[in-house]
């Protein structure tokens, strides 16, 4: 069901249901226990296929804070620094390794988020990603590395794994 369904009461005794979602409040009553059953799995389907927009009617939206929040120019700045200290160094996975949590953690949410969606980044390892992010940074260096995220999702997207079962 959608998680834009907060609470569903239904007192079948009385034929009545109540559903909360996030900015409605609707009640379905009826006179016979077959028309109240339809009604009610008609209201389920109707809210579970609602979209859920996660952003103004603008089409902008709110970049988190953390690394996601940092402006390209530092990312590929610090990027650069932990390549000078050469990769699978210490100071490389110090300087590398909140870029790849951010990563991490986008992956999970976009995987849960999208439909159709087992895999947005199929296979593709972190350096990769962050190397893919880096050349869009360089191109666009006043983006947040969140930007670039969202950039490179939507690059990816069309590639993603769509089923589990397929790995």
């Amino acid at each position: 069901m959608s998680s834009l369904i907060q609470q569903i009461k239904v007192d079948s005794t009385k034929r009545e249901m109540k559903v909360t979602c996030s900015s409605l409040i609707f009640s379905i009553r009826a006179f016979s226990i077959r028309t109240f059953a339809i009604r009610v799995v008609a209201a389920i389907l109707c809210l579970s296929a609602t979209n859920v927009v996660a952003e103004d009617r603008d089409g902008a939206y709110a970049v988190g804070g953390g690394v996601g929040s940092v402006e390209c120019s530092k990312f590929v700045s610090i990027i650069e620094q932990a390549r000078y200290r050469w990769i699978a160094t210490m100071g490389y996975v110090n300087d590398a390794n909140a870029f790849a949590m951010y990563l991490a953690g986008f992956q999970t949410a976009y995987n849960h988020a999208a439909p159709d969606t087992c895999d947005i980044f199929n296979g593709v390892d972190y350096d990769r990603l962050l190397t893919w992010i880096e050349v869009y940074c360089r191109t666009n260096p006043s983006d947040r590395f969140g930007t670039a995220t969202i950039a490179l999702a939507n690059e990816l997207h069309p590639n993603r794994l769509r089923n589990c079962r397929q790995q």
